[in-house]
């Protein structure tokens, strides 16, 4: 875990325009949480941890889970500068 870049979290970042923006910020060096129901491979080729980058499963429909994910974001960095959502 590297605490040097800029943190950024992305909601919705397996597809569409959240795939997007966090293609754009990896390509920007920031490190990047990028959250998922599901991740995709191409997903998990873009982020690889070994550059401070994570991917954390986030179902907005279970409560447990967008608990786990709050704690899982905050464990990879204790100050998110960017929310992308």
């Amino acid at each position: 875990m590297t605490e040097s870049k800029i943190f950024a979290v992305v909601t919705g970042a397996n597809r569409g325009i959240g795939l997007a923006i966090t293609e754009r910020l990896v390509t920007q060096g920031y490190r990047v949480a990028a959250c998922v129901r599901s991740p995709s491979s191409d997903l998990q080729n873009l982020l690889p941890e070994a550059e401070g980058h994570t991917i954390v499963t986030l179902d907005l429909r279970n409560d447990a889970i967008i608990s786990e994910a709050a704690r899982a974001v905050l464990k990879w960095s204790k100050q998110i500068d960017v929310l992308v959502n």
